[in-house]
């Protein structure tokens, strides 16, 4: 009876003490791995930025690098914790869970092929005034990203508008951003 407990024990053990032991590493690759991945991010910023036909594609661009390396990230964690199975278990069934997520997420989709082309247009960039979406908001375009668009109204509110009702609606450029930024310029001017 002895033994079996001690048997039955050393089961349970053995794999925490397995575990624990690699868990320096992990720590070490999950750190540096973050590291890396910020210190990637920052080029592809500065190499987004100094490539005017990409400006556009900015917050896309970063937002699907972030999203890719960092589950890249997790899946290398998992194997140097000695997790290899589940990792490939989770990589061979990412399709999978792709396929029945893709069904669920046509919206998220939409966003996304509608900030592609959203970036992509000429007209529409950050620092212009439009009036977008389906309640016709009207505002400064701060910011752009994967789903939504962040348009500031004169009255300082911040309006977060899904990429696909704005191509799916009619929107105005009111002024160019170049418009914008000499206006804001004159009335700091005149504040002075």
């Amino acid at each position: 009876m002895h033994d079996k407990t001690i048997e039955f024990a050393d089961k349970i053990t053995s794999p925490i003490l397995d575990v624990l032991g690699r868990l320096p590493q992990a720590i070490l690759t999950l750190v540096g791995g973050i590291l890396l991945i910020q210190i990637s991010a920052g080029l592809l910023e500065v190499l987004i930025i100094k490539q005017k036909k990409l400006k556009s594609f900015h917050g896309i661009i970063l937002s699907v690098f972030k999203t890719l390396t960092r589950i890249g990230l997790i899946l290398f964690v998992m194997n140097s914790l000695g997790f290899s199975k589940l990792a490939a278990v989770i990589t061979g069934s990412s399709a999978l869970l792709m396929f029945f997520l893709s069904a669920g997420a046509a919206g998220i989709v939409g966003d996304v092929i509608a900030g592609v082309s959203l970036a992509s247009d000429t007209d529409f960039r950050i620092g212009s005034k439009v009036k977008a979406g389906d309640k016709e908001t009207i505002g400064v375009v701060e910011s752009t990203d994967m789903r939504k668009v962040r348009v500031r109204d004169d009255e300082g509110h911040m309006h977060v508008i899904p990429n696909a009702l704005i191509e799916k609606n009619e929107w105005v450029v009111l002024k160019k951003a170049s418009e914008v930024a000499a206006e804001k310029k004159e009335e700091e001017e005149a504040k002075s």
